[in-house]
């Protein structure tokens, strides 16, 4: 990843090392709940997080909470307390603190959490399906979902797009 041409630092918290090697790129590996410490020695202008986990990684319902609410409110509030006033995140589509679905209810509760903060811009990312390869087996309902997701996509159309 290279630095913006207007020559901006890139400071990246990090669970497991990238590979990846620039003069403005500052990787640090730690754990995440390590990091809104390391955030607070940073002067910020923007933060972005796109820590989440699965509930098979998880294990439960409260190891999932602990990362994708937890760690994601702990850096944004420790960013914005180290000036940072954009702050982009990774949620997903559906996501609804009133939901019934513990996962859309807690990406919900994340998002809200977040624009309580006060960041003078919030961007939430809320991807569908994820597709790409992120290593590791994949849970039978997620091959059908990529498998289908073709033929769905064709059918979203028109006032089905959004």
């Amino acid at each position: 990843m290279l630095a913006p041409a207007g020559g901006a630092e890139v400071h990246a918290l990090v669970r497991r090392p990238t590979g990846r090697a620039h003069e403005r790129w500052h990787e640090r590996v730690a754990p995440a709940s390590d990091w809104p410490g390391l955030v607070g020695d940073l002067a910020l202008d923007a933060a972005v997080s796109a820590l989440g986990t699965t509930m098979r990684s998880a294990g439960s319902e409260a190891g999932f909470r602990a990362v994708d609410f937890d760690s994601v409110t702990a850096f944004a509030s420790a960013a914005r307390k180290a000036g940072a006033r954009h702050m982009v995140t990774v949620s997903s589509v559906g996501a609804d603190p009133g939901s019934r679905n513990f996962y859309l209810r807690v990406k919900g509760e994340m998002e809200q959490a977040l624009v309580a903060l006060g960041f003078e811009r919030l961007d939430i990312l809320r991807p569908g399906l994820l597709r790409g390869d992120r290593g590791g087996d994949r849970r039978l309902g997620e091959r059908i979902g990529i498998a289908l997701s073709p033929v769905a996509n064709l059918l979203l159309r028109g006032k089905l797009a959004r």
